[in-house]
Order: C-alpha cells, then sequence, then structure tokens
C-alpha cells in the first residue's frame, strides 16, 4: 500500500475527527434508535501551506496516484501510521501565491 508523501516545506495542520459508524432505525410514532456497528473510523482534514513547487507535484502525483478516491493508502503524522485511507473527493486543488508558494487541503477517512 503506498504512503502519503513526505511534505518537508511550508506548515502542515491536522484536523482529525472519529467517527463511530452506526445504524439508525426511525419507527412510525417518530423515535429513533440508534446502533453503534463496527470500529470507530478516522476522518482527517490536512492543510499545506507555505509549499515549495516540489512538494506540491509530490502531493499531485501522489493524488493522481490513488485515482483520486478510489485507491486506499496510509498516512504517517508524528510517531502514529494511519492504515486504510482514502481521499473524500476526487479532486485536489493547488493554489500558488504571488511568492510562488502552494496551499491545498485535502480531506481523507479511514476505510476500515
Amino acid at each position: 500500500m503506498s504512503s502519503y508523501p513526505t511534505i518537508n516545506s511550508g506548515s502542515t495542520t491536522l484536523v482529525r475527527a472519529s467517527k463511530q459508524p452506526g445504524r439508525v432505525l426511525r419507527f412510525s410514532d417518530g423515535s429513533e434508535q440508534r446502533f453503534r456497528s463496527g470500529k470507530q473510523l478516522e476522518t482527517f482534514t490536512i492543510s499545506h501551506s507555505l509549499m515549495n513547487k516540489t512538494d506540491a507535484l509530490a502531493i499531485q502525483t501522489f493524488f493522481n496516484g490513488r485515482k483520486g478516491s478510489y485507491d486506499p493508502f496510509d498516512f504517517t503524522f508524528g510517531s502514529t501510521t494511519f492504515y486504510h485511507l482514502y481521499f473524500t473527493s476526487d479532486e485536489v486543488t493547488l493554489t500558488e501565491d504571488e511568492l510562488g508558494h502552494y496551499a491545498c487541503s485535502l480531506t481523507f477517512a479511514q476505510s476500515q
């Protein structure tokens, strides 16, 4: 399985949210019954700013190699590795500022 590229320039912010998958049964009287199902999954939003062109192209190439949200990958942040991730969108937008720095924001989630 491929791993998310290491970004050496600029700054990176990671926002992590947990989601407990579940099911909801709705009854005719309007009440609901909720059940947990499966393991708790993580969703991440990673924002890169002030990247150089090399790092921006590494992200673009990696994203294209995953075919957007099709192929899973691993992601290591600090000393923790998250497995079985996929991008939640089929598009990535890299923006360039007037000084030649690049920025992007990507969201990915665990599939198992």
